[in-house]
Order: C-alpha cells, then structure tokens, then sequence
C-alpha cells in the first residue's frame, strides 16, 4: 500500500489536532519547558506510528532513549499528552501501548469520517 494511492486507508495527522493539542498544552498552566517536552514526545510519537496504525511502534523505554529524558520526565511528559487528549495508553498491556487519539489520526478518505471512533476503537482492541 502506498499513501499515495487513494483507494488505501493510511492515516494522516491533521494540523487542527496539533492546534488544539499547542492550546491545550498552553492552557494546562505547565512551564513552557514541560509543554516544548510534551510537543518533542508527541513528535517522537507521531513519527513512530505504525503503518495504518494509531499505536506507536516504540516502548516508552525506547522514547527515553530517542529523547535523552529520564524515565520520571517521560511519565510527566505522557500524562500531559493524555491530560490533553492527544494521547491514550492502554492499561493492562505490557508494555503499556501509546496511541495517538482519534482526532488526531484519521483511517481512509478524508471525504467520509463516518464510523472514526468505532474504526479506532476496534484498531487498538476496545471493540470486537
């Protein structure tokens, strides 16, 4: 599959999820430095989505690595992006699984968002 062939679901992050997210994040009343960590994390992210996937394909072990953070700081950082609604976990997996919301990533063509939440729920195991 290509994301360039139209007939293909690929997802695709919208500039207005990073708006809101940049907003929330400034709403949040953190310092500056805790939002810009929260921003890089969520890039990392975003960069590491599977294939047609909402999860991240790294652990948050590997994060720490690619960001040069602490554990602690990560944890901070994360509960932040979930604070805003630009991130779940999912509780209960080991390693916990990271996902972008389903604002922010879309399946399929842009023209049809019928069925988005259940389609994302389905995708990280939340519906049968």
């Amino acid at each position: 599959m290509s994301p360039n062939d139209s007939t293909n679901a690929y997802v695709v992050i919208s500039h207005a999820f990073q708006d809101t997210v940049l907003e929330r994040l400034q709403a949040s009343g953190v310092t500056k430095a805790r939002r810009h960590q929260a921003i890089a994390v969520l890039w990392f992210i975003i960069r590491n989505l599977g294939w047609e996937s909402y999860e991240c394909q790294l652990t948050t072990h590997q994060l720490c690595d690619f960001t040069g953070v602490d554990q602690g700081e990560m944890t901070r950082a994360l509960k932040l992006l979930e604070q805003v609604g630009a991130i779940h976990r999912l509780k209960g997996t080991r390693p916990k699984v990271i996902t972008v919301s389903p604002e922010a990533a879309y399946f399929g063509d842009m023209k049809e968002r019928d069925g988005l939440l259940a389609r994302y729920q389905r995708s990280i195991g939340l519906l049968t």
